[in-house]
C-alpha cells in the first residue's frame, strides 16, 4: 500500500495524470479490503493529491473530508495528522484558485475550514 501510495503521489507530482489515477485506483482497491484506517486515509491523500495537481481542490477536500469522518477517529495520530495537513493544503488551494472570482464569504469559509485542519 505504502508502494502505491508513493507511486500515485510521484506520478501526480511530474505530471503524468492518467497513471497516476491509475496508481490511486489499485490502491485503493488494496485498502478498501483492509481493517487498518491509516490505510484508509492514505489512500485518500494519494487520491486526493491526483484531484489537486489536476486542479481539482474541491474534488480532494471532499475525498479527504469524507475519509476523515470516516476513519479518521480511528487512524493513529501521525496519520490524521498527515490527511489533516493534506486537507488544509486543499482547502487553501481552493480559495488560492477563487482568487477574486468567488465571493468574500466562500473564500472566507474555505479559510476559515483550512485552518481547522
Amino acid at each position: 500500500a505504502e508502494l502505491l501510495r508513493m507511486r500515485t503521489m510521484t506520478l501526480a507530482e511530474v505530471g503524468r495524470q492518467a497513471e497516476a489515477f491509475g496508481a490511486a485506483e489499485m490502491l485503493a482497491r488494496e485498502t478498501a479490503l483492509a481493517t487498518d484506517p491509516g490505510l484508509a486515509l492514505a489512500a485518500a491523500q494519494a487520491l486526493g493529491a491526483c484531484f489537486e495537481r489536476i486542479g481539482d481542490p474541491w474534488q480532494a477536500a471532499r475525498i479527504l473530508e469524507r475519509a476523515l469522518e470516516e476513519h479518521g477517529p480511528s487512524a493513529s495520530p501521525r496519520e490524521r495528522v498527515l490527511a489533516e495537513v493534506a486537507q488544509g493544503t486543499c482547502l487553501l488551494g481552493a480559495h488560492q484558485r477563487l482568487g477574486d472570482v468567488g465571493s468574500e464569504a466562500e473564500r472566507s469559509e474555505l479559510l476559515a475550514r483550512a485552518v481547522r485542519h
